[in-house]
């Protein structure tokens, strides 16, 4: 039994004697990744606090935890929902490699509810505005953070932001991107609360009629905002007699001339003209409703509404009609206004502890990144080695030794937590400290190969001198 004993010794021995290199050698270059996520975990913090910092330390501490075991988890849903987005829209590796990151740093500065609808946002400007090539990073964040922001400013799916957004710029009521976020944020904040969604069905609807008209987007918007202040039940309302008026303005009917007629105007003149679009169909519709708004016989005026406007005209009534005059009713303060709105939700203490908790938990997820392929390769050794020796662990309880790197890196991770806790009192060396954790979890990692030997022989000695 002891000749035994000592035989499967030695080939335990002779099996794991390079498995401490191995493990050195697949651990030693997270030490540099993980000082660094360290430092890039703490950059700014104490900038983005500023006055909330006291009230928000408390919170830390109990995200430091949650954090850590976070991290594997989110190493491997990060990447699933990074492979689910290249697929959706069909990326190459290295622009799915640029976009993953884009949107790393989106949801890292409390962006979006999840990474999910991170990537949706993303999705939505590929699909509704434009193919990202087109757009630097730079410019894909801007409109990333301004889509997410708009979603929840108006309780809205942030795909529909983006389908809203796109439809503004094909049908030339926007020139970009910049322009169509300011508008429909601009336009909103005139809205009552019931009515915000509503103006994203209404642009997604009626932009190609609108936009027949010559009407620019800001007067597009401002005359839906105007129409509804003037008592139009809704934009949808507003916007399909404009698009009564595209079609019935040139349909050459005797009811239409008749209309005209009513108002003082040449059918055929101004049919030509709204035909025309661009300037000349904007200011015939100007013209339009102008002479209308002007005729002083409530029945007549009615009659000559419902020739050129329709019923709607009739469910509007003259006032929301004369708000629809591109003349009059154009936004002027739109200009910088989705920026505005976003800077005014995300200025608040809530918000930068988001952003720290998911700058902190990006920082775990990428350490952990790096270190599920090198416990995969250690897997990978332990499975290669002789079987008498992974017997001889198995049976002397080795095996739980063996699977130390996972450990050891667990609680590599979890010691990120406890130090997680030291940034309330000392924010300055937060990078250090979590980089000086990683480092220890190496260390521990490395020293395996001798604790698998050493224990495993001195549990087969004791073995075999309690069985002399």
């Amino acid at each position: 039994m002891s000749v035994e004993l000592a035989t499967a010794f030695v080939n335990l021995q002779s099996s794991t004697r390079g498995l401490g290199k191995q493990i050195t050698k697949e651990f030693g270059p997270l030490q540099p990744a993980a000082s660094k996520a360290g430092d890039e975990a703490s950059e700014g913090f104490s900038e983005r606090f500023k006055g909330g910092l006291k009230k928000s330390m408390a919170v830390v501490g109990a995200v430091g935890g949650a954090i850590a075991a976070k991290g594997f988890l989110d190493a491997t849903s990060k990447e699933a929902g990074s492979d689910l987005l290249a697929a959706r829209i069909g990326l190459s590796p290295e622009e799915s490699a640029r976009i993953g990151k884009i949107a790393g740093g989106l949801y890292g500065n409390a962006y979006g509810e999840d990474l999910g609808q991170v990537n949706d946002a993303i999705d939505g400007i590929k699909s509704n505005i434009g193919d990202l090539g087109k757009f630097s990073n730079a410019e894909l964040t801007d409109m990333g953070a301004k889509a997410l922001d708009l979603s929840k400013i108006m309780d809205e799916d942030v795909g529909r932001v983006t389908r809203g957004v796109g439809q503004l710029m094909r049908n030339g009521l926007a020139k970009d991107g910049t322009e169509a976020f300011d508008l429909i944020t601009a336009a909103s904040q005139k809205l009552p609360k019931e009515m915000r969604g509503e103006l994203l069905d209404t642009i997604e609807e009626y932009s190609a009629d609108i936009s027949s008209l010559g009407i620019t987007g800001p007067q597009a918007m401002g005359a839906l905002s105007a129409s509804v202040k003037a008592g139009a039940r809704n934009t949808d309302l507003a916007a399909d007699a404009l698009r009564e008026l595209s079609i019935r303005g040139i349909d050459g009917t005797k009811a239409t001339a008749a209309g005209f007629t009513a108002l003082g105007l040449d059918a055929d003149v101004m049919a030509q003209k709204l035909a025309a679009g661009g300037p000349s169909a904007q200011k015939a519709t100007s013209e339009i409703i102008q002479a209308l708004s002007g005729m002083s016989d409530p029945i007549a005026q009615e009659a000559a509404g419902v020739a050129l406007f329709g019923t709607r005209y009739e469910e509007l009534g003259p006032k929301a009609i004369a708000a629809l005059d591109p003349a009059t009713a154009g936004l002027t303060d739109y200009e910088g206004a989705a920026k505005k709105a976003g800077d005014t939700l995300n200025d608040n203490t809530a918000s930068s502890v988001e952003g720290f908790k998911r700058k902190a938990s990006e920082m775990a997820s990428n350490l952990a990144a790096k270190a599920i392929p090198h416990l995969e390769k250690l897997g990978r050794g332990f499975a290669g080695l002789p079987g008498p020796a992974q017997a001889a662990i198995a049976g002397l309880g080795g095996l739980a030794v063996a699977a130390g790197p996972i450990s050891n890196t667990v609680d590599g991770v979890k010691n990120l937590a406890t130090h997680a806790k030291s940034l309330g009192s000392s924010m300055a060396s937060a990078g250090t400290k979590m980089g000086s954790a990683a480092s220890k979890a190496t260390t521990l990692a490395t020293n395996l190969g001798r604790t698998a030997a050493s224990g495993a022989k001195s549990a087969i000695v004791g073995i075999g001198n309690a069985a002399k």
